[in-house]
């Protein structure tokens, strides 16, 4: 999920069209599943043998979360409807990059063969590196960069008096520029901390939030929709003074 705060200003050259500059703050959300198999071939157990370890990732999800403030400007139309006004914005915002965090979870299950002795080890040898778990939950911080988007607007404007006005409706925005860097040749890795991981499974590298490795093909162009909610004030029109020479 997402969510933010604006506040604009909108200059109308008519009636109907204005011109429109704000700043936001925006916390933007997503997520990643993953349901696999990873094998290692010809590794070595805590005992120095060699075996084939298999590692089952499980309705694993990864969550990203970044924060934004952000520059729109927009082109602005109102629609009179009896005691209403309907505001439909269309514009561009610079976003820039405050910072953003992973976090992850799901269940990984350690298991292995042993071709020498046709035997297969389950996940209820844990002492060795062979077992499940669910409790690993790592996190991370995402490689953010400035970027920017698109976005459209439709509101409905209530009066409450004859200055403060109540509006609701919806927005979607869409980034056309990659919203993440995306490093080169980042091995992903499940290698989790319980007190055998490290021991048991040296072969297997650590664990990097998914965006920033090769699982991720291509880039990060976050879509959002939503609704707003908030209150708008419309500035007195200004009288102009003109002199007068009466005779």
């Amino acid at each position: 999920f997402s969510y933010g705060a604006h506040v604009g200003y909108a200059y109308f050259i008519t009636p109907h069209f204005g011109l429109g500059i704000g700043a936001d703050f925006r916390r933007h959300g997503d997520a990643l599943t993953l349901t696999t198999t990873q094998s290692w071939e010809d590794v070595t157990d805590t005992d120095g043998e060699p075996y084939n370890h298999h590692l089952v990732i499980n309705k694993w999800r990864e969550r990203q979360r970044a924060f934004y403030v952000s520059i729109p400007i927009s082109i602005q139309f109102r629609i009179p409807i009896r005691s209403v006004d309907i505001y439909l914005m269309a514009g561009a915002s610079y976003d820039i990059a405050l910072n953003g965090h992973t976090s992850a979870q799901g269940t990984l299950t350690h298991t292995g063969d042993y071709p020498q002795w046709n035997m297969h080890v389950d996940d209820d040898v844990h002492a060795y590196g062979f077992y499940s778990t669910d409790d690993y939950k790592p996190s991370g911080k995402l490689s953010m960069k400035n970027t920017a988007s698109a976005f459209i607007r439709a509101d409905i404007n209530i009066p409450i008096n004859n200055r403060w006005y109540f509006f609701t409706g919806l927005i979607a925005r869409y980034t056309f520029l990659p919203a993440y860097t995306q490093p080169e040749q980042v091995v992903s890795g499940f290698r989790d901390d319980s007190p055998v991981g490290p021991e048991a499974h040296p072969f297997m590298p650590n664990y990097e939030p998914m965006v920033n490795t090769e699982l991720i093909s291509g880039s990060f162009h976050p879509i959002t929709v939503g609704v707003e909610l908030g209150v708008r004030y419309v500035f007195p029109k200004r009288k102009h003074k003109y002199p007068c020479n009466c005779i």
